[in-house]
């Protein structure tokens, strides 16, 4: 679910490049991360770019629910989806707990980058200039 209550799946995206933000909502590199979420999606997302949150744990390291979600939304004023791991996907992309995570998923939906590092805002952006 995003944070409005729509079920989401990654497909209905296929075509644009996707960020794959896996975040927490405990984690602080998360928090600071997210500030940047809703402007760096509105400078790209004419060009076929769609940011995605992947909540999937909330402040009790529980899987988020619809109120976590409009939280977090809320909180770094992010109008791009935000999703909560109810489909357990924790263990296969983030399996060592070192958050965020983030993925860059091409318009084929293939794995283009595993990890973005350092995961800052201006490194999502120097990626998203080599693949749009």
């Amino acid at each position: 679910l995003d944070q409005h209550g729509d079920k989401v799946s990654l497909w209905q995206f296929y075509g644009n490049v996707i960020l794959l933000d896996v975040s927490a909502e405990w984690c602080a590199p998360c928090q600071e991360l997210a500030e940047e979420v809703d402007e760096t999606w509105e400078d790209y997302k004419d060009q076929g770019f769609m940011y995605l949150t992947l909540l999937t744990e909330n402040y009790s390291s529980q899987i988020p629910e619809l109120s976590s979600l409009e939280h977090w939304a809320e909180q770094h004023e992010i109008t791009a989806p935000v999703l909560s791991d109810s489909e357990g996907y924790k263990r296969q992309l983030v399996p060592n707990g070192a958050y965020p995570k983030l993925l860059l998923i091409d318009r084929t939906m293939k794995v283009a980058v595993e990890n973005i590092n350092p995961q800052t805002d201006a490194a999502i952006r120097a990626v998203l200039e080599d693949e749009l």
